[in-house]
């Protein structure tokens, strides 16, 4: 896999590159594929990223609120929290997270 670098969009890129092992980001991974959450989780972790997870759109709101994330990583066709309830995808929290923060 080739690596790749991207900005945050808030214009905080001043801080990154600077140490690797110091980094202080955040960010958020949204998948409900658990293995591909891990992966993902374990890479960026290794890198010296703070990375939360979330499965399901309804949670993945509830950890931008809390852990106030720098970047979300988010796959755009999430199941349902639970069986029955209606899915949030990940256009859905896109949707939220803008019109809210």
């Amino acid at each position: 896999m080739g690596r790749s670098s991207s900005l945050p969009l808030d214009g905080r890129h001043s801080r990154m590159g600077a140490n690797r092992n110091m980094r202080s980001e955040r960010i958020l991974v949204v998948d409900d594929d658990t293995g591909v959450l891990g992966k993902v989780q374990t890479l960026l972790s290794q890198e010296g990223y703070s990375v939360e997870t979330a499965t399901n759109g309804a949670d993945a709101i509830t950890r931008v609120m809390q852990f106030e994330p720098d970047l979300v990583v988010l796959d755009i066709s999430l199941a349902a929290a639970q069986p029955g309830d209606e899915p949030f995808d990940g256009i859905e929290v896109l949707r939220r997270v803008r019109e809210d923060f």
